[in-house]
């Protein structure tokens, strides 16, 4: 019910990845090598290698990208997405699952002061878009009579080694791992945290039995730190111009607060929200309450 529930919601933040995805197989490093106005994402990832990048908190307020160390991570995560186009979900796993340790270890050596390994952020969101997506799979084959996605990781889970991983990645899922590791590469600081990123762990937790009161906690620490929930018209208006952000407060308005059964308190909040810009608070009004009304209709039908 809970995956039928986000599906849209997963397709919305999934299509980040897939953007990705094709932006990493169209690249070619011959055909922009004389064109830097077009550089692709990757291609850029490249160029600034060796750049000084500006970091708050560093002495001289700048750091270099490692290029060895990038060059290993991005190898890595391109064979990684070669299996998963694939649907060798089980093989991307085995490569992503210790690249993100690798990432995490990085992002603690660099914040520690040490000459630890520094990676570009548009190469680490790559990779912990791929990560999110496969711990999804992993978590909801443990669970095959709740989804009708049937992937590798179905037959993986029955082998010792696989079944015993899985659920040690279940039991930290639980325990809220997955923001816990995203708000580490972003120094802690929760409203740096890719809104993207952020919004596809939602999901994920949402989907998958995570508690909701600690998932609406979490929802709410992220909007009041990017003055949403808290911030004046101005913070509001300006925070909102962001699609992205836009999707996490619709996601928690829309789903997580009315699945919690916070429905007056959803619609108080939109009020309060849009209380200066009527044509939004029109807008927002009627998709809550087309949410309400599809969640009370399966409601119903549960109970006949």
């Amino acid at each position: 019910m809970d995956s039928i529930v986000s599906f849209v919601w997963r397709i919305i933040v999934y299509l980040g990845l897939l953007r990705n995805l094709i932006t990493l197989f169209n690249m070619s490093g011959l055909t922009y090598a004389n064109h830097p106005s077009i550089l692709t994402a990757d291609n850029r990832i490249e160029e600034n290698s060796n750049r000084p990048i500006p970091r708050t908190g560093d002495q001289n307020g700048t750091f270099s990208i490692d290029y060895e160390f990038q060059q290993k991570i991005k190898t890595q995560y391109e064979i990684a997405i070669r299996y998963y186009l694939n649907r060798s979900f089980v093989s991307a796993w085995k490569i992503v699952h210790p690249l993100i340790h690798q990432i995490m270890a990085s992002s603690i050596k660099n914040r520690s002061g040490s000459n630890g390994e520094s990676l570009d952020k548009l190469l680490t969101i790559k990779c912990f878009k791929l990560y999110l997506t496969l711990v999804d799979l992993l978590l909801k084959s443990l669970d095959p009579e709740g989804t009708q996605i049937k992937t590798d990781f179905n037959n993986y889970i029955h082998e010792e080694a696989g079944q015993i991983e899985a659920e040690a990645i279940h039991e930290k899922f639980m325990r809220g791992i997955l923001l816990k590791q995203i708000t580490q590469i972003y120094n802690g600081v929760i409203a740096d945290v890719d809104a993207e990123l952020f919004l596809m762990c939602c999901v994920i937790e949402f989907s998958n039995g995570f508690p909701l009161q600690q998932l609406r906690s979490q929802m709410e620490g992220y909007l009041i730190a990017v003055n949403i929930l808290h911030g004046t018209d101005y913070d509001i208006f300006r925070t909102l111009k962001d699609h992205r952000k836009e999707n996490v407060l619709k996601f928690y308005l829309m789903q997580v607060m009315v699945k919690a059964e916070n429905v007056h308190e959803s619609r108080d909040l939109i009020c309060r929200i849009f209380v200066t810009n009527e044509d939004k608070l029109k807008e927002y009004m009627s998709l809550f309450e087309t949410a309400v009304a599809k969640i009370q209709g399966r409601c119903k039908k549960n109970l006949n």
